[in-house]
């Protein structure tokens, strides 16, 4: 599938939240246009595979973990790192190659692989005229955990840079947690909760704050295979979860921290909640 949209003299597309939301999902269906009748986990890595024809390769990229994912636009020798000589080393890869971090293998790193994935799935779809023009291989994916989150936020962005890795987050969010059985998912929740408003307010009543973490979050994360902050934003973004009260919110965090401190921090929830 082509996608043709407006983009600068460098390659980066214009495109807004919108259009990604339509084209992913366009791309979803060609897929496997059943992934859209009910709230199922998108098989990731076989779009990446059969959809987009990358090749996927796993590998210990960098000695402290701090790049999780790269895409090759070229063919070529990729640095990489070699934990057992505590050296690094280089392998040929070719153009269209994903290569993840070997420590997003662990069980517990479901989520972050499944988005890790996404995101590289998001640089190949809207980023390859950008990597053409420069004729090289390139790292398309050299952010520490906390700077991935980061893009994830409606943060004003002045870099090409920082564009591109907020569309490569948010083609992540729209592929693994599609709009339409993401919604799906969640108003049968609500549903099944009494909710009648289609949406759910926090920092109102605790009880329903507690609701919200310890089974719309979570259980829409399962459902999803994804990692409770990525469930969190996703409900923010579609407007499903509303924050009122900032204060309470913190307060309800630092009440639970002991759940919490995998997935959030505080300023994590400032964000989210368009406080900063």
């Amino acid at each position: 599938m082509n996608i043709n949209v407006p983009r600068k003299k460098n390659g980066l597309p214009y495109v807004s939240k919108s259009d990604i939301e339509e084209i992913t999902q366009l791309q979803l269906e060609q897929f496997n246009a059943d992934l859209l009748k009910e709230p199922v986990p998108i098989p990731i890595e076989e779009f990446l595979q059969n959809y987009l024809k990358l090749e996927m390769d796993y590998a210990d990229i960098t000695h402290d973990i701090s790049i999780l994912g790269l895409t090759a636009f070229d063919s070529g020798y990729l640095k990489v790192y070699d934990l057992e000589g505590n050296k690094e080393r280089f392998i040929y890869v070719e153009e269209g190659t994903v290569v993840i971090d070997n420590s997003l293998l662990k069980s517990d790193k479901e989520g972050r692989f499944r988005f890790t994935c996404g995101h590289e799935g998001g640089h190949w779809i809207f980023h390859r005229e950008m990597f053409k023009l420069n004729k090289k291989q390139i790292n398309t994916d050299k952010c520490f955990y906390r700077d991935k989150e980061n893009v994830l936020t409606g943060k004003k962005f002045k870099t090409d840079e920082e564009w591109m890795e907020w569309q490569a987050n948010y083609t992540s969010s729209c592929l693994i947690m599609p709009r339409k059985t993401f919604i799906m998912a969640a108003r049968k929740i609500f549903k099944e909760a009494n909710i009648k408003d289609g949406f759910v307010t926090l920092g109102k009543d605790s009880g329903i704050d507690v609701f919200a973490q310890y089974h719309i979050f979570r259980r829409i994360a399962d459902i999803f295979k994804v990692s409770i902050q990525a469930a969190s934003i996703r409900l923010k973004e579609l407007k499903l979860i509303k924050y009122i009260k900032i204060l309470s919110i913190i307060f309800f965090i630092m009440q639970f921290k002991e759940t919490f401190l995998s997935d959030f921090c505080i300023s994590d929830i400032l964000q989210i909640s368009n406080f900063v």
